[in-house]
């Protein structure tokens, strides 16, 4: 069956999530912006682009893995999958003090990061947040409501944070901070869930489970750490050549066009654990599961593609409190890049269920070298305007290369 009752709830549910954020951050930002000035968003958009990249190193490719392992033992082998969760778990926290090492070493060794260490250091209560909530376990078990209210607690959390202790524009300092202790007391409150109601136990892992672990999610996190570095580089470098107001503007596309990509997050985390299920059962009912799914999501990707671009002056009004021309043609251009990644997601899935990994490593390693090279010609000449350019064919550079080695592997799924 095309659809079913547990993919449809997940599905509501993580669209609820990202609708949240869409409108936390809708709400949010304009305030933030107005509080604290363009120049010190631009500081604050840049450390959460940093701690990206950390978030990135602690989650390793628990992201793809952990909830594809969950699905296959939670209902089979319950025991080995409670195993499966605590080494999990703990190979984060090992990551996690390794990434708090390496921020120590560029906090003391980069001018740039030095001069602003405590907005730094206050950030990493970020990579604190995403490793104390296991989106992972709920995902494998299809509990996504539960995500749900984790997520809602959090940025409440964040909300009262900033409302009582952000005051004026020094006080930009704390917002990450904020950000962060919302998301680890919301996991703190998940793990209590996962003990209480899913019976879950913490074991110590061994060495070797870990360094197993590692060795074997080795492919998918090269793979996601290119693919950060293919759509957060791009703050990174423009920190790098311009300047803090110039920064900030693009910033504030740059948001928008996070907020934008939800819809894509969405799609992937709904429907992975179901197409893990049927690359096992059936590739050709996997192959028919993607065609029909697709041609669902673009009846509504495409309009909504369309109205971002022809409204993108209002939206940035809305966003940033004024008329920003310069950052209305960021949107535009930026608009098209959430299609084609919809576009995208049935090569990129199959390769992951497939056993294809090192190939989907191998293509997302290339499409991240062409971002960094064509950006860094780009922004270095063109600025703001080069950055959107180098997004936007970097996107379609990727489904290009994605769906050409899919139209390879095509006579495997007939």
């Amino acid at each position: 069956m095309f659809f079913d009752k547990k993919m449809i709830e997940n599905f509501a549910s993580m669209s609820f999530l990202k609708l949240s954020n869409l409108v936390l951050g809708w709400l949010l930002y304009p305030y933030i912006i107005r509080l604290i000035g363009t120049d010190n968003f631009g500081l604050l958009i840049f450390a959460q682009s940093l701690m990206l990249y950390l978030v990135v190193f602690t989650n390793y490719g628990f992201s793809l893995s952990a909830p594809r392992e969950i699905a296959r033992l939670y209902k089979t082998k319950p025991k080995e999958c409670i195993q499966k969760v605590s080494d999990f778990f703990y190979t984060q926290i090992f990551l996690g003090l390794v990434s708090f090492f390496l921020l120590f070493l560029l906090v003391q060794a980069i001018p740039f990061l030095g001069n602003n260490s405590r907005l730094i250091y206050g950030s990493f209560a970020i990579v604190l947040g995403q490793i104390l909530l296991p989106v992972w376990f709920f995902q494998g078990i299809e509990k996504m409501p539960y995500l749900v209210y984790f997520n809602l607690f959090a940025k409440i959390l964040l909300i009262v944070g900033i409302v009582l202790f952000v005051h004026q524009k020094s006080d930009y300092i704390f917002i990450n901070l904020f950000w962060g202790l919302g998301s680890m007391i919301a996991g703190l409150g998940a793990w209590g869930v996962m003990i209480v109601r899913f019976k879950v136990r913490f074991y110590k892992p061994s060495y070797q489970s870990i360094c197993h672990i590692l060795r074997q999610d080795f492919h998918l996190f090269v793979a996601n750490i290119t693919n950060i570095i293919t759509f957060n580089s791009t703050v990174i470098i423009m920190g790098l050549f311009a300047t803090n107001e110039t920064l900030g503007l693009y910033s504030i596309a740059d948001r928008i066009f996070m907020i934008a990509r939800q819809a894509v997050v969405v799609i992937h985390q709904s429907i992975y654990p179901r197409v893990a299920q049927l690359a096992n059962e059936s590739l050709w009912e996997l192959k028919h599961f993607f065609k029909r799914f697709l041609q669902l999501i673009l009846v509504f990707v495409v309009p909504a593609t369309g109205i971002l671009y022809f409204f993108a002056p209002e939206v940035v009004y809305l966003f940033a409190g004024k008329v920003l021309p310069e950052v209305s043609f960021f949107v535009q251009i930026l608009s098209f890049t959430p299609l084609l990644a919809v576009a995208n997601l049935p090569a990129c899935q199959v390769l992951l269920v497939t056993n294809k990994e090192f190939t989907y490593t191998v293509l997302s390693m290339i499409g991240a070298v062409f971002h960094i090279i064509l950006s860094l010609i780009l922004i270095y000449n063109f600025a703001g305007y080069g950055a959107v350019l180098g997004l936007f064919c970097t996107e379609l550079f990727l489904w290009l290369i994605f769906n050409f080695k899919l139209y390879q592997l095509n006579s495997k799924l007939d």
